[in-house]
């Protein structure tokens, strides 16, 4: 009872402090998914253009625009500029925002319900400056986004048949991995694709187990939806088809069929019709249908798997920093052996589909691989980590299932696999985000941990006030309520892991003979 009081608040910290942690841009392709919200698809304003080269931004942002401060160079300026530039990135004159720019925007062939959602908040709020308007749709995508996704979760669990414990555990899970914030907080699509993903898995397992017309229109709505916010859900498309196959009932088939060519279809007629491609992506308009099959041998896969699964759980926003190789790897380990815990069970209908599912995910994001790897020249071999995201959910969905049904091994899981989360979410703030956008990026050893929050804390945060969109004070007291909210929750997930995994007692009868 205690963890599912809890819940909503850490939900609510996590969602809130991350969006004023970001600083300007920081979230993934940010300025580009913008200018789909503000209705500028093929090309940025003149208003993003300016922001890009006032607002800091990574080591690695600065390879493609070099003429941008890193944090910290931005850090190492005097006081006085550091105000001037944030003075004139605050107040960029609106009339930019119509005048288009030279910049073209590569988002622009992305399905469009998520824009369209953030829209109507950006044009109630159209006479704001820009920072205002970016995090006011941070923090809707973010809480909007985490809401969605939790009840995704829990329908998913129950599908799967989780217990109480099992689901709270799986939410908490989800929600203590950096990436999942990185993906919700920041103006894209992505805060709609990931939940809408789990519930598009949870609404096929409830039509396999019900075969109802209704259960069938919902399968297809939520589809249908998330075809029109982001293209990699054609990987659903054929899991749809085959669990309407196995019920053999052709009307829901044709309702289906209907709902999603009505809903979502004309959005790829237009693109084949436009681009000559269902997606429009300008990697798939540039190369043949059959690059995959033959580019996919030069692709160093073994490394690729690997990198993939770490940057699915961490990367640090635009820097890609490595939290702790043995650390993420220990948890990925520990994942791996609660999965190797359905070995000899017998699984049940909804764990097929479920893997079924994982597998159609798999092959759609080693196509996008081989896609960037030969329309980058081999300098891409890493699918995107936001893209991930849609299987993270129902891997850590399986591995919770595992411990489930092997309790005695799955208790001696389940606690450092709850206590590693717990560390490494709150370590992401204290360690790795706040040092890195307040002027002090690399590696934290507790010696310098130690020094910067002691003898460098009015520096730190006198550059985070530079950098984030928040108050340094509002910060640092939602990284104080995070921290104890996530250290109450896995108290409370690990008492409850240790109870329903403790072999029952039989109460010995009196009229037994010993």
């Amino acid at each position: 009872m205690t963890v599912r009081y809890l819940f909503p608040c850490f939900l609510l910290s996590n969602a809130i402090l991350y969006s004023l942690l970001l600083p300007l841009w920081e979230g993934s392709d940010e300025p580009f998914h913008f200018g789909n919200v503000s209705g500028r698809r093929e090309v940025l304003s003149e208003e993003i253009a300016a922001s890009l080269l006032l607002a800091p931004a990574s080591h690695i942002v600065q390879r493609n625009l070099p003429q941008v401060r890193t944090y910290q160079q931005y850090a190492a300026l005097p006081l006085a500029e550091r105000a001037a530039i944030q003075q004139e990135l605050r107040t960029i004159p609106a009339e930019l925002r119509s005048i288009e720019s030279a910049i073209p925007n590569y988002e622009q062939h992305q399905a469009p319900l998520a824009y369209w959602v953030l829209a109507i908040a950006e044009r109630m709020a159209g006479s704001e400056a820009l920072w205002l308007r970016v995090l006011l749709l941070r923090l809707l995508a973010a809480i909007g986004g985490a809401w969605l996704l939790n009840r995704a979760i829990t329908a998913l669990a129950a599908e799967l048949g989780l217990r109480q414990s099992g689901c709270d555990t799986l939410r908490f899970l989800v929600f203590a991995t950096q990436m999942t914030w990185a993906t919700l907080a920041h103006a894209a699509n992505d805060w709609l694709a990931v939940p809408l993903a789990v519930w598009a898995l949870a609404a096929l397992l409830r039509y396999a187990r019900v075969g109802t017309q209704r259960a069938a229109l919902l399968a297809a709505v939520v589809c249908s939806l998330g075809l029109l916010t982001k293209a990699y859900f054609l990987a659903v498309v054929p899991l749809l088809v085959a669990a309407f196959a196995y019920r053999r009932k052709l009307r829901p088939l044709v309702l289906a069929v209907s709902v999603i060519g009505l809903l979502s279809g004309w959005w790829y007629v237009r693109n084949v019709w436009l681009y000559g491609s269902l997606t429009g992506m300008p990697e798939s308009r540039a190369l043949s249908a059959w690059t995959p099959l033959v580019e996919a041998g030069d692709v160093p896969w073994p490394a690729t798997v690997l990198t993939s699964a770490r940057m699915a759980l961490w990367t640090g926003d635009n820097t890609f920093n490595v939290f702790s190789a043995d650390t993420i790897g220990s948890l990925l380990a520990l994942y791996a052996v609660m999965l190797g815990l359905h070995l000899g069970s017998r699984p049940r209908r909804s764990e097929w589909i479920t893997i079924g599912y994982l597998s159609l995910f798999a092959a759609a994001l080693a196509y996008v691989t081989v896609l960037s790897h030969a329309y980058t020249g081999g300098t891409a071999w890493l699918p995107s980590p936001w893209y991930t995201q849609v299987v993270v959910t129902p891997v850590l969905a399986l591995a919770v299932l595992g411990a489930q049904k092997r309790p005695a091994a799955g208790r001696w899981l389940l606690w450092p696999v709850i206590a590693l989360n717990a560390y490494i979410l709150i370590a992401t703030y204290v360690a790795k985000l706040i040092p890195q956008y307040g002027g002090y990026p690399g590696s934290m050893t507790a010696g310098r941990f130690v020094d910067l929050y002691t003898t460098q804390l009015g520096t730190l945060g006198e550059n985070l006030a530079f950098t984030a969109l928040g108050p340094v004070v509002l910060i640092a007291a939602l990284t104080v309520a995070t921290a104890l909210l996530t250290l109450a929750i896995a108290y409370g997930l690990v008492n409850a892991a240790r109870r329903e995994c403790e072999p029952t007692r039989r109460t010995p009868d009196p009229l037994q003979p010993r």
